[in-house]
């Protein structure tokens, strides 16, 4: 029997048991294979679609070859973040190297914390 909205009577009820059975059944190593999947599939379509629109906008009139793009976008993917953490991790060490060697006088020049103050010019 169908109700007015065209659900049958008792579908809430069958869906509801089919994804209790179906959360019951998962386990953590395949949901987190299906999301990682999922994620670089719509990495790759975002970028994939980024590229489109610049060839639109720059009227290219041969887009790349498949392969040739999938392979710059594994390299932006996997390298993007390495050299992320990379300019952080440097940027966090200098900052730590001016701090131990005091603060930077108002000429821009360091100077040490025992020394004495710049004489005015």
């Amino acid at each position: 029997m169908i109700n007015r909205r065209g659900f049958m009577i008792g579908a809430g009820a069958a869906i509801a048991g089919a994804l209790t059975d179906f959360t019951s059944k998962a386990n953590v190593k395949t949901l987190g294979a299906i999301g990682f999947a999922l994620l670089l599939i719509s990495s790759l379509s975002l970028l994939w679609n980024i590229e489109s629109a610049f060839n639109h906008i720059y009227g290219v009139k041969r887009p790349r070859a498949p392969v040739q793009r999938l392979l710059t976008y594994w390299a932006f993917l996997t390298l993007g973040p390495v050299l992320l953490s990379a300019s952080l991790a440097v940027t966090w060490k200098i900052g730590q190297m001016q701090g131990a060697h005091g603060a930077t006088g108002s000429s821009g020049t360091a100077r040490c914390c025992t020394c004495s103050p710049p004489s005015p010019r």
